[in-house]
């Protein structure tokens, strides 16, 4: 089997977390090659902090290998609280059945072996705030979050549709709101002032 990856997204995410296992920050000097990162900072552009808390990893193994083994291991994780999430729901063989169906679906592969993003990284968690969030574990829900938020800034817009689908559930309106609009404020502040402060133009991409 041939695994074909585009090379742009690989070698700039490699880059990042190369720089920041070394202590030099969250730069890539590939910006001045591709537009689409248009200035040093990664930060600016897209606000994966996630890739801090995997440098010392990376500090021992200093491979892209590693970062694709992590992103295959966390995206068919997720199988996991979505199985919790739906087992009190339609029972335990139609969740697993399920969970089986997200491991095999297509996109799914295609989210493992594509290409490297902290997008995919945040798959696990959002599955994870989701179950924890019906169930009302409330400590669990801000850890997941924390998470999920940490690998990419656009995560925030998933959990407002999230909200909203509480939104229509008795019982879990109020948590619904909170969810919505704590997510809305937070995509807010980091579009329109935590990112543009860490390089040199506020475009979200």
């Amino acid at each position: 089997m041939i695994v074909k990856v585009r090379v742009i997204p690989n070698a700039v995410e490699n880059e990042v977390v190369f720089r920041l296992s070394r202590g030099q920050g969250p730069m890539t000097f590939l910006h001045e090659s591709f537009p689409m990162y248009h200035h040093p900072n990664y930060w600016g552009v897209h606000l994966t902090l996630m890739w801090a808390l995997v440098a010392p990893l990376y500090r021992i193994w200093s491979s892209p290998c590693l970062l694709l083994i992590l992103q295959a291991v966390l995206v068919s994780g997720a199988a996991i609280p979505i199985y919790l999430a739906l087992k009190s729901r339609i029972g335990a063989s139609s969740a697993a059945a399920l969970a089986l169906a997200y491991l095999l679906y297509p996109t799914t592969q295609h989210a493992m072996l594509h290409e490297l993003h902290g997008i995919s990284w945040a798959v696990p968690f959002t599955a994870g705030f989701w179950w924890a969030l019906r169930s009302g574990r409330r400590r669990w829900a801000l850890i997941f979050a924390l998470l999920a938020l940490s690998c990419r800034e656009e995560i925030l817009l998933v959990a407002a549709g999230l909200g909203l689908c509480l939104l229509a559930e008795r019982g879990r309106r109020f948590r619904g709101l909170a969810v919505l609009l704590g997510a809305a404020l937070a995509f807010h502040l980091l579009l329109n002032h935590v990112m543009p402060s860490l390089g040199q133009s506020g475009d979200w991409r």
